[in-house]
């Protein structure tokens, strides 16, 4: 029986984030309704924006109700909305996703006995039967087949924001000549804008090895806006702190951003900073391949640049992998199917 969805997420930028992905997929298993929560959060008209809301859910009826990765704050998404909805629509499943890895259990606190369940693409923060731990989705539509012609040897994809990425990736270009794609890079590096789908796509298809973020794993107490630690080094990056030498440093658990499964379904040799408990869900040198080291990592990366069958092997094992990650799967999860 097709469901009664509605769906609640940033859907100003539609064209360069997740969510119109998560819509369609929605829009796989029933009938779903938006909203931006955008209007609701204007100081001037969000008192009006969740009336209009509340009447348009009322007639609608619905038997999903998602607040997706945008809603993340009491701002974007007040408790007391929630609240509303548990209490006008009892029988209704509630779900919340979460992609990112700041830590907002605060915020969480104070709507959870209004929620059915929460997916989060990390383990720090599952703490009951109510949170599932789910790996950032990945568009069906980027998986190619095996591209036994490669243009680069090595490669990473992503912007240039924090001192951490910036230092790592400048030492492995220097080494390996390693090229790069996205935003805000110095004009040496000769990196372009990579569009978040099929330009991705293409670029891990025509690259041997895809390298995760090679600054590491992210520390479970940053959160977006300030340190929480109570002392600090001053090496505090907002948002992505990776100070190792801080006295709250504590490492996210199964944390990895879209990029891994993108580049899994892309067919390429994924290569990633362990990070605590990836083990149990990926398997090392079948579907991606770990280091735990700066000299792991350089060794790896000759031996496979060496070996073009063993990056075949992995490669094909990624994208029949990451074919279980595909946002039809995630929203049929998340929607209870």
């Amino acid at each position: 029986m097709k469901k009664k969805i509605y769906y609640f997420d940033n859907f100003k930028n539609i064209k360069v984030n997740s969510n119109g992905y998560w819509l369609r997929a929605f829009e796989e298993y029933g009938d779903v309704r938006i909203f931006d929560i955008n209007r609701m959060k204007n100081r001037l008209t969000g008192f009006f924006e969740k009336a209009r809301v509340k009447k348009d859910m009322l007639s609608f009826a619905p038997d999903c109700i998602h607040f997706g990765g945008s809603a993340k704050t009491p701002r974007k998404m007040p408790p007391d909305f929630v609240k509303w909805a548990r209490e006008t629509f009892p029988e209704a499943r509630i779900t919340f996703f979460y992609g990112d890895g700041y830590n907002i259990e605060e915020y969480y606190n104070s709507i959870e006995n209004y929620v059915d369940a929460f997916f989060m693409t990390n383990m720090s923060f599952v703490k009951d039967s109510r949170y599932n731990f789910l790996v950032c989705p990945v568009p069906a539509e980027l998986e190619r087949e095996w591209n036994p012609v490669k243009e680069n040897n090595l490669v990473f994809i992503g912007n240039n924001y924090n001192r951490d990425r910036f230092s790592a990736v400048s030492f492995l270009r220097e080494k390996f000549g390693m090229k790069v794609y996205g935003n805000d890079w110095p004009p040496e590096f000769g990196a372009y804008h990579v569009y978040y789908d099929k330009d991705y796509a293409d670029v891990c298809s025509n690259s041997w090895i895809v390298m995760a973020d090679p600054a590491g794993p992210l520390c479970r107490n940053s959160d977006g806006d300030k340190c929480v630690a109570v002392e600090r080094t001053g090496t505090y990056s907002k948002g992505v702190c990776r100070d190792k030498n801080c006295n709250r440093y504590s490492e996210m658990a199964a944390y990895l951003s879209n990029r891994t499964a993108n580049t899994m379904l892309a067919c390429a040799v994924h290569l990633v900073p362990y990070v605590k408990e990836i083990e149990n869900h990926f398997e090392n040198w079948k579907d991606i391949v770990w280091y735990k080291s700066d000299q792991e990592r350089d060794e790896i990366i000759e031996h496979l640049l060496s070996n073009p069958e063993k990056c075949r092997e992995i490669a094909v094992g990624a994208a029949l992998k990451a074919r279980n990650f595909t946002f039809e799967k995630a929203a049929a999860r998340v929607i209870g199917i």
